[in-house]
């Protein structure tokens, strides 16, 4: 086998300047030497490419419109010229023996995917949550990722890739559930994969990570675009999971355009049948709790009453947002 096997790492970021070095830094720091820092930076505003320009002698760097992080991944993936493929947020940041461990552990077990744990930095907290992965053997690498349970995810800055792997780019036209549709198009049930339990990845959370804002956008409406793409894709034992997503993501979407877009509440319409199929399914499912059936019932039967729930959910977690920042103001 050929040692010393180079490693393409592909960063997107917009407007990433508070971040952006921290990353950068954590890769041009790491042990393992063979690699390529592919940065694409998607039409930032602030001063994130001057920042990436002074690194032109240690990374790639791309400079584009503002097209998405999908859009940038793809530009990545196209530019890569390593064996292994890595995905890096611009918030987040590699422990310095990441990529020597990943790859350490690819080559020695022939694996086409290694996953290894994380931490997730809560940044208004300044806290961290380690997540050890725990080794399912009876799982293949698609019910890993698509199990809640496992905290395995379907994203992708916590694996190594083989990059002959990758048949199929992310999907542009949508903008929520891209990373998990992006393994389920480029993997099966036996791709073979191996794990690290070492905490490897920090994955912040904070006021601008996109999975984590309350803004709301028409762009959330694309989740369900995704989710069927993925559902067809999953198997058996995730799959009633999944379709309680897509009623989640069917009325949390209603909720926020009659809110806050009535006109648009039409966007829904090409969902709504399949959100009621679903609906039916996952109500005679007896493996689902009767918890998330109250909680369904409550959405499809009695919307004022979810309307309700939202709101107050809402105002908790603003008032918990304020009691955080009052604190970290002190």
């Amino acid at each position: 086998m050929e040692k010393n096997r180079k490693i393409s790492i592909i960063t997107p970021v917009f407007n990433g300047e508070k971040y952006i070095v921290r990353c950068i830094e954590s890769v041009l720091n790491q042990t393992y030497n063979n690699i390529e820092h592919i940065v694409i930076d998607d039409g930032s505003t602030d001063k994130t490419s001057n920042i990436c320009s002074s690194y032109k002698d240690k990374i790639v760097f791309i400079h584009k419109d503002n097209e998405g992080v999908s859009k940038a991944r793809n530009i990545g993936i196209d530019k890569a010229t390593g064996d292994y493929i890595l995905f890096a947020d611009a918030d987040d940041w590699l422990e310095k023996d990441m990529c020597q461990k990943m790859i350490d552990e690819i080559e020695s077990s022939d694996s086409e995917i290694v996953i290894c744990g994380y931490n997730n930095y809560y940044e208004n907290e300044n806290k961290f949550e380690p997540i050890e992965l725990k080794k399912y053997s009876d799982f293949n690498f698609i019910e890993l990722i698509t199990n809640d349970k496992t905290k395995y995810g379907g994203f992708p800055w916590n694996k190594l890739i083989k990059r002959k792997i990758i048949k199929n780019y992310f999907d542009e036209s949508v903008h929520y559930y891209e990373n998990l549709l992006f393994f389920l198009q480029n993997c099966n049930v036996n791709t073979k994969f191996s794990v690290i339990k070492d905490k490897l990845y920090n994955y912040c959370i904070n006021d601008t990570s996109a999975v984590h804002t309350r803004k709301y956008s028409l762009k959330k409406v694309t989740a369900l675009n995704s989710l069927n793409k993925i559902i067809p894709l999953l198997p058996q034992s995730t799959l009633i999971e999944h379709k309680v997503h897509y009623i989640n993501n069917y009325f949390n979407n209603l909720y926020f355009l009659e809110d806050e877009m009535p006109n648009k509440v039409k966007e829904l319409m090409p969902y709504k049948k399949e959100m009621g199929e679903y609906y039916k399914e996952v109500m005679k499912n007896k493996q689902v709790s009767l918890k998330t059936k109250v909680k369904l019932v409550c959405m499809y039967r009695f919307n004022f009453i979810y309307y309700i729930y939202k709101k107050k959910k809402e105002r908790k977690m603003e008032k918990a947002s304020r009691t955080s920042n009052s604190i970290k103001n002190i």
